[in-house]
This record gives structure tokens, sequence and C-alpha cells, in this order.
């Protein structure tokens, strides 16, 4: 299987070529047109973090908010169908690609590393204000999902005092 294929089967995150912003992964095939304000922080939070020791909770925002960005690109340009044709397009050289890969790496071993395909589970007590209500959006299940995160939520009913 080459790159290209590799590429395309990952879930859509942020990639950086030669000073500029790509959106890559499953349908997605995009450049950045740098009109988001978060965009670049983000990305340099994931690359200051690649050798940190986080959190679980740290890593999973950390790459849920550069995937967050990547999926807007997929719905603002629509789905990629035609990945290849779309990918060669930019006229990448053997440098970018080598830049691409190593990328690609670094992003697997972050996903690996924090097992960020696991579940995500949510605890909450009864006299606890700040657990009675969840509101988790339809997009945020359909990442889960992509990802293949099992959601729980478990509640305890039951008196501290």
């Amino acid at each position: 299987m080459d790159y290209i294929e590799k590429l395309f089967k990952k879930h859509p995150f942020i990639y950086y070529i030669k000073g500029k912003y790509y959106a890559f992964g499953t349908l997605t095939c995009a450049e950045c047109d740098g009109k988001s304000l978060l965009l670049e922080r983000r990305y340099k939070d994931f690359e200051e973090n690649l050798k940190s020791d986080l959190t679980d909770v740290e890593a999973w925002e950390i790459f849920h908010k550069l995937s967050f960005e990547a999926s807007i690109y997929r719905k603002k340009d629509g789905e990629c169908v035609k990945i290849k044709e779309e990918f060669l397009k930019f006229g990448f050289d053997e440098d970018d690609i080598e830049e691409l890969k190593s990328q690609m790496e670094r992003y697997v071993e972050f996903f690996k590393k924090y097992e960020l395909n696991k579940e995500l589970i949510i605890y909450s007590w009864a006299n606890d204000e700040a657990t009675r209500e969840y509101k988790i959006s339809l997009n945020q299940m359909q990442v889960l999902s992509e990802l293949g995160i099992e959601l729980k939520i478990i509640h305890y009913n039951f008196s501290l005092k």
C-alpha cells in the first residue's frame, strides 16, 4: 500500500508542508484557506507536545482540535472521492512527500501512545452540580464513532453525607 492510500485511510488531520496547512484523511483532501483563527495554534500545540507526557484528556483535546479543523474542510470542500487525482494537484515534490510521511508517523505514534482509540468514560455523582447534564452533539458522537471510541456514562446515585 503506498503512502497516499495510507494517508487517506486515516481520520482527517492537519499537515504542514512548506508553510501551508493541508487537511488530509478519509474523504478529505484540501489546502486550508487560512480563515481559521485557531489552526496555527492548534497545530503548534500538537507539535510541541509530541514528546511531552500528557494526561489522556490533554492528548485527546489536542488530537480532537486538529481533527476537528480537518473535518471542517471535508464539509466545506465536499467529500473527496478522487483522492489520487486531487492529491497530485498540489504538486508536492520528493522532499514534501518525505515530510508528509514523517508527519503521518508522528500522528500514528501520538495516537498509539495515548490509546486514543479506546473508550471515553464520563463519571458523575448525584450531588455534583457540574455533572448533572451532558450535552454531546451529533458531530461529537460522529467523531467518537469514526475513531472507534466507545462512550460510557456512569452515574453514581448515592449521597456522600
